[in-house]
């Protein structure tokens, strides 16, 4: 069954572009973040580090700017938490759980997920690279290696790198480590056989993200006891919603379809 729940996601052009018989779609958040912010009839903070959300009588928001001495407070009638709800990130965002939260969301984990960009020379035109997997019905073990990466714009030479590690035990430094001997092995023309490649060096490591929130889920015993059951009976309790990749699927178009259906479910 969890092959099929799995496959359900996996439209044609999906399939298609991991065939490599048609080019993903390629785009650029940052555009997408300002079409939508003009969408948003409200303020938008940014640079705000929020120090406590406050679930009681009158729901508010205590937040402090980036330059800001005092703290802010914000009254709200609910909210909506976007991000995946690891126990560590709700308890970061000033979130006080309740013990029903607390025992819902200890086991949501995420994948040990780092993003980069790495200067490389040109690789060829409209190319993106994955892992071979000696085996395509059995996953890779995540060990720190790039598992991914694309060149978003083809007059730069700044490739966005997507890299694996061991979400038990992630760790920055064996992840860069990685960066800089598999792509030397592969920087260079790869369209040409003949190329020799260039080695990368740790100053062409442009920018680093750290380890990401990804692909948030439970194992399969929680599934088996009824955790998305108990996840939507949670919904709107103490004027929280919850909304992200665990909703559905960690797609972008089958996690704005989950947000959507929560719109429509108790809005």
């Amino acid at each position: 069954m969890s092959q099929l729940y799995f496959l359900q996601f996996f439209a044609p052009d999906i399939i298609a572009s991991f065939l490599g018989t048609i080019q993903p779609y390629k785009t650029d958040f940052f555009d997408v973040f300002k079409r939508v912010s003009k969408t948003i009839k409200g303020p938008i903070h940014l640079g705000t580090k929020i120090e406590r959300i406050n679930r009681g009588r009158q729901p508010s928001i205590q937040y402090r700017d980036a330059k800001g001495r005092y703290s802010n407070t914000q009254l709200c009638s609910d909210f909506i938490i976007a991000f995946p709800p690891t126990s560590k990130a709700l308890k970061e965002s000033g979130l006080v759980l309740s013990t029903a939260e607390r025992s819902l969301f200890a086991p949501v984990g995420v994948n040990g997920y780092f993003s980069s960009a790495v200067r490389m020379d040109k690789l060829g035109d409209n190319l993106t690279v994955s892992q071979a997997l000696p085996n395509p019905l059995e996953p890779f073990k995540p060990e720190g290696q790039p598992v991914y990466l694309t060149p978003l714009h083809p007059e730069s030479d700044i490739v966005n790198v997507y890299s694996a590690d061991d979400p038990a035990h992630p760790s920055a430094t064996r992840v860069k480590g990685h960066l800089l001997r598999d792509l030397s092995k592969i920087n260079k023309n790869l369209n040409n056989a003949h190329a020799q490649g260039t080695k990368v060096a740790a100053s062409d490591i442009r920018a680093f993200s750290g380890q990401i929130d990804y692909f948030p889920h439970v194992g399969p015993k929680a599934l088996a006891d009824g955790w998305y059951k108990k996840f939507n009976a949670l919904q709107g309790t103490d004027h929280t919603y919850f909304t992200s990749g665990l909703n559905s699927f960690e797609l972008v178009e089958y996690t704005i379809r989950a947000a959507r259906d929560l719109v429509k479910q108790h809005f």
